[in-house]
Parts: structure tokens; sequence; C-alpha cells
């Protein structure tokens, strides 16, 4: 059985070396304002991403960074949650990433390429207490690089957090960004991705939205760097589950939504919570919120919302039936058997991003 899903790990120094590569600019069917392509040498493998930057626009820019899920692909999760769009409308600069992906086969002549992010905590989960996938789960393709996978590994072998770690060093060497506003959020794998770099990156971030993604059980973590957090999951989701059980989607098994948000509040010191959290924001996304507040730093929260009718989706964020594994023009040198992302929708829903960015800009990381 194949199925698809994905994540990052823990940060050690690897030495890589960059060759910083800019390729002319990609755009889709609507885009008047194209995005640009990055490639640099990361681990002996070339790493890609892409540059969305708000027409007209003047520096120094916050920054948002996004991570797809698994299977997804970076361009393709611009397209299908309309991202730029919401980009242009309120001035923020958006890097999407692109993880490391390989062709695995099907049949004789039928493939399909995985895309998948690596926290280390997934590869190792099931050999902990706690284990992170049932005997009846789906297993998934061994990635290349990894020796022999043991039932419950998907991710890759790569250091994801010092790419991610790189890439931000070249995006501040390219653009005029404002380095206390940099935000980070993901889907699916790419959520768990997020969960992974705001424990290890929290320096380099002012808040986090990890998005229908969570640790293995027993890996739920927290940074010694104090970095707002938002956590947005969906009470029907059968892929990652916020109660720690099992997926029927695939069979695998994450830490709880509540046991997540606790561990983060604990080393934030938040004294209050968890409690009733409300906005206008969040009755327009449909989502019920909860939050830990009176932090250590004075305006921090720890805040989990849950879509009570939500399934494995961002709420309220694109068209619901635009696929994320396509590819922009450009991209699909990269991954040539991808179809091209065709017309994206003029201005789809963006409640889900509403809510994610208006928490994020609240915020700005001290330097000082």
């Amino acid at each position: 059985m194949i199925n698809f899903l994905a994540p990052v790990s823990g940060r050690l120094q690897a030495i890589a070396t960059v060759l910083l590569v800019m390729n002319a600019p990609l755009s889709f069917a609507n885009d008047d304002n194209p995005m640009q392509r990055f490639a640099f040498e990361h681990e002996g493998v070339e790493r890609e991403y892409f540059v969305h930057v708000p027409p007209g626009a003047i520096g120094p820019l916050p920054v948002v960074v996004g991570f797809h899920g698994y299977s997804s692909t970076a361009t393709g999760f611009a397209y299908a949650h309309d991202l730029n769009i919401h980009a242009d409308k309120h001035g923020y600069m958006v890097v999407y990433p692109q993880a490391i992906h390989f062709l695995v086969p099907i049949n004789s002549t039928t493939s399909y390429r995985a895309t998948t992010w690596n926290s280390y905590d997934e590869n190792g989960a099931d050999r902990t207490a706690a284990a992170h996938c049932t005997e009846e789960s789906a297993v998934y393709a061994c990635p290349p690089g990894c020796g022999e996978c043991h039932r419950c590994q998907w991710e890759p072998c790569t250091n994801d957090v010092t790419f991610v770690d790189r890439m931000l060093d070249d995006v501040q060497s390219n653009f005029e960004t404002d380095p206390s506003r940099y935000y980070v959020l993901g889907v699916s794998s790419g959520g768990i991705m997020t969960t992974r770099i705001a424990c290890d990156l929290a320096d380099r971030f002012a808040a986090a939205a990890p998005i229908i993604g969570l640790q293995p059980p027993g890996h739920a973590c927290a940074s010694e760097t104090d970095l707002p957090m938002m956590f947005l999951m969906g009470r029907l989701d059968e892929t990652v589950r916020y109660d720690g059980k099992a997926g029927t989607a695939d069979g695998f098994i994450y830490a709880t939504l509540a046991e997540s948000a606790q561990i983060h509040a604990a080393a934030m010191d938040c004294e209050t919570g968890p409690g009733e959290w409300q906005s206008e924001l969040a009755n327009a996304a449909g989502v019920e919120c909860t939050a830990y507040t009176d932090c250590r730093v004075d305006g921090h929260e720890v805040v989990s919302c849950l879509d009570p009718t939500g399934t494995h989706l961002w709420p309220k964020q694109g068209p619901p039936d635009l696929p994320a594994t396509c590819v922009a023009e450009q991209q699909l040198a990269s991954m040539p058997e991808k179809s091209i992302c065709g017309k994206g929708p003029e201005n789809g829903p963006h409640a889900g991003m509403d809510l994610v960015w208006s928490f994020f800009n609240r915020y700005r990381r001290d330097y000082e």
C-alpha cells in the first residue's frame, strides 16, 4: 500500500558547499509577478527554493517561509494555497523551499515522485516506547541514501535544518528583508517540518504556525528561544489526528495537539491556560481556539485552533480542489513527469492565511 505524507530534523552542523544559481522567473497562468528560482548544493545534492516578492514592494520586507507537504512541490504549494495573492495584498515576501524528492516505482511502467522533509524524529519514532505506526499501517518508500529503512520510516536522511539555515542566509543576501520579521508555516509534513524548525531554528523566526502537522509520540519539542506558536488542526483529520490515535488514512500516530501546545508553552513559561481564545478572524475561518498566555515574554502566546469540520486540509485557505502536486513551468526541469499548474484562482478563500498572518504580524524578533 502506498500513501502520501511527510517532515525535518535536529540541528547538526554539516558543512554545505553553496553554489547560488538564479534562473529566469516563473509564473502561473494568472500571475503577473513571477517568482524567482534559486538553487544551491547541500550535502552533494542541488536544493532549490522559490521566492515571491509583492510587485512594487519596498524593503525591508517581512518574510513568510512556507513548507509543502508529502508528494507536493514548492510551486504547487504556492498555487494550491493562493499565497502569492495574499502576500501581495499584505506586503510580505514568500519563500517556498523544495523538499528532497525521488521517483518510486509502482509497477514496471508507472511511478510517482515522493517529496519529503527530514525531522529525524520520524525516522526513529518507532524505536521509542511510543510507536509511530500500527502493524497494519501503510508502508512508505524508503528514501535513497538511508540504507535499510524500518517499517515506519518515510523521511530522507539529509539534514534539512542546515538546508533551511543556509537558505535563510541566501534570502537575506539577495533581498532587502527585515530580519526581525521572519515567520514560518507548513502544511501536513510541512507542518511537522515547521515544528522541528520551531525547535531548532527558533532564533531565526518571530512566530511559527504548524498546520495539520504534529511530531510523533514522545517527540513533541520546544526551543529554548521563545517563539509564539499557532497550531491549526482538523477535528476530522484521519491522516494526522489531533488526539494521539492512529489515523485511518495510513495508520500513523502523532503526539496530541494538547501535549504539543503544552510542551511549547511550558518552555515559554506561560502561566495561564489553556483557556478560550477568540478573534473575528478565527470565527471567519470557522475554528475553535484555546491559548496559553502570560508567558515569559510579554504578549507571547501559544494558540491551538481546531476546525470542527476540518479534514486534512488547511482551513479556509485556497480552493480545496486544486492539487499541490503540480509544478510551475520552471520547476518542470527538476520534476519532468509533473503536470504544469494551470490557471489559479483570481482570489480564492484566504480566511486561513488571514488568521495566521494576523498572528504573525503581532510579533517581531528582538536582536538587540
